[in-house]
């Protein structure tokens, strides 16, 4: 009897051990930030992979210029502080076209220049870089 109490207790503390040796990454929720601008243009990215983000376009937008401390180093980056900026379309960006009161979903080939868009964007880095990627852009012209 005294036996099976040892295993028993033996298997607990084992267990426990264990479970406390797991490491538990804890993820960082992704933060977005909104904007509305116009498009100057968009260019075909199809087979630019950029460690982790499978681009489709690059957006140039007028006037585009996010402030903060979080976008520093994008800043930075951007050859025309202050004018054009950019934003990255992805494999997993949403594009809608806002009429009214209806929402439809349109292919990224739709944007043009000119375009006013709203959009969500998340700031993503990477070694060489930093980007802005859309998570949804609505058409709203």
């Amino acid at each position: 009897m005294a036996i099976k109490k040892t295993i028993i207790i033996l298997s607990f503390i084992i267990c426990i051990a264990i479970s406390g040796c797991t490491k538990k990454t804890v993820e960082t929720p992704i933060k977005y930030h909104h904007f509305q601008s116009k498009i100057f243009s968009t260019v075909n990215q199809k087979g630019k992979n950029a460690e982790g983000i499978r681009m489709m376009y690059t957006v140039s937008l007028t006037e585009f210029h996010p402030i903060g401390e979080e976008f520093e180093r994008f800043n930075a980056n951007n050859s025309n502080p202050g004018t054009n900026g950019f934003i990255v379309i992805d494999n997993k960006t949403k594009i809608f076209k806002v009429e009214a009161d209806t929402k439809t979903e349109i292919d990224s080939q739709t944007l043009k220049k000119g375009d006013i868009i709203d959009f969500w964007v998340y700031i993503y880095n990477y070694d060489s870089g930093v980007m802005l990627v859309a998570d949804e852009i609505s058409l709203i012209n």
